[in-house]
């Protein structure tokens, strides 16, 4: 006996018609007849008395109806229960957009903290590029994002500063200027340089600074993998200008400031329908008091 069995006779003891129990559960006649004697054959009684009007229950069939009844509302109670449980964990989910350098920088500190403060909420990271991640949070199909570039959002938009950064020029760890505390563009104005592939958007600032001592970035290679990006830069292949704390270890890869600095902000932005959602709520409440903390 199956769920499917006790479905089809439940639906042939309600109408007490086989092309009618067909009808209502959309399914053809033959698969309706087909699990009636399957029935009757595997528990070797009749369930139906037959004729030319229709079909109707004999003793032992209105004992299986009951039986039958019951277990379908369990499942249906079972179904409930799921479906509830489902949504509140849908209202727990938040779908958190990282780009290749917010999800190595800010996120790992960040979700740290907030799993140990709210461990029933549920991050779900979307990682994208900055573009897309913007679109997608103005659509609603994600929450929130952390992002350097906070200038025209929507009216569907808010934001919240996190921290401060700034931009630092990554060598390996035997590069001839790895031991300055300070580098200026005209110091890596014909350095080779590795970006990544969809270029930051802060990039203008950097491209301003090198036009301003009349050259433009050496840029040989763009990269999609901020993985792959840090060895070309710890194997000495090129160099790269990232956020403080992107690849930079101080170890194999040493990250040196500029002068004078390109600092930024880090920020949260999120589609303000999602406040409405009980982990999205409880996400921006700490994260306004980990920004006061930071």
């Amino acid at each position: 006996m199956t769920l499917l069995q006790i479905q089809y006779f439940l639906a042939v003891a309600r109408t007490g018609n086989i092309t009618n129990a067909a009808d209502e559960l959309y399914v053809s006649r033959p698969a309706i007849s087909r699990a009636m004697r399957d029935l009757e054959q595997e528990f070797g009684i009749a369930l139906f008395w037959r004729s030319n009007t229709g079909l109707a229950l004999t003793e032992a069939g209105c004992a299986f109806y009951e039986a039958c009844s019951d277990i379908q509302n369990r499942i249906d109670c079972l179904e409930e229960q799921f479906a509830r449980i489902k949504e509140q964990n849908r209202k727990q989910d938040i779908r958190l957009g990282l780009t290749p350098l917010t999800g190595t920088t800010v996120f790992p500190k960040f979700y740290r903290a907030f799993r140990n403060a709210c461990p029933s909420a549920h991050i779900v990271t979307m990682e994208h590029g900055h573009n897309q991640a913007r679109m997608m949070l103005e659509d609603g199909s994600m929450d929130a994002s952390f992002t350097t570039y906070t200038e025209g959002l929507s009216e569907s938009v808010s934001s919240m500063e996190l921290t401060r950064t700034q931009l630092v020029f990554c060598v390996s760890a035997v590069h001839p200027l790895a031991g300055r505390s300070r580098v200026s563009i005209h110091d890596i104005r014909n350095e080779p340089l590795v970006f990544l592939s969809e270029g930051m958007q802060r990039e203008k600032e950097i491209f301003k600074r090198y036009r301003q001592i009349g050259h433009t970035p050496n840029v040989v290679l763009r990269m999609g993998q901020i993985n792959a990006l840090r060895t070309v830069v710890s194997e000495g292949i090129a160099a790269a200008i990232l956020l403080q704390g992107s690849i930079d270890d101080g170890s194999e890869v040493i990250g040196i400031p500029f002068d004078p600095p390109v600092k930024f902000h880090i920020s949260l932005i999120w589609n303000r329908r999602s406040e409405e959602r009980e982990g999205v709520k409880a996400m921006l409440s700490f994260a306004a008091k980990w920004r006061a903390s930071s």
